[in-house]
């Protein structure tokens, strides 16, 4: 159908397509499986590390979101203000 250089970007293409797939759903498991570390109202707080960061963020089920809501550097993530 598609001839020489069009041929293999279309395959490269559909190769990224796939791969990032995958990653998604390697993130959203990630995601899921992390700690709880406390409750706001009826929502449950997480946190990620992203190497010397931590990034907080809540699952909001009922509309399928996942909500960031900070991301500190690791020594001032835990600090109480």
């Amino acid at each position: 159908m598609f001839k020489g250089k069009t041929s293999i970007i279309l395959r490269k293409l559909q190769e990224l397509s796939r791969r990032l797939s995958v990653e998604h759903g390697k993130t959203l498991r990630t995601l899921r499986r992390k700690p709880i570390i406390f409750e706001i109202e009826e929502f449950k707080v997480r946190r990620l590390r992203v190497g010397s960061y931590r990034l907080f963020y809540i699952i909001d089920h009922k509309r399928k979101y996942i909500i960031f809501s900070d991301i500190k550097p690791r020594r001032k993530a835990y600090r109480k203000k």
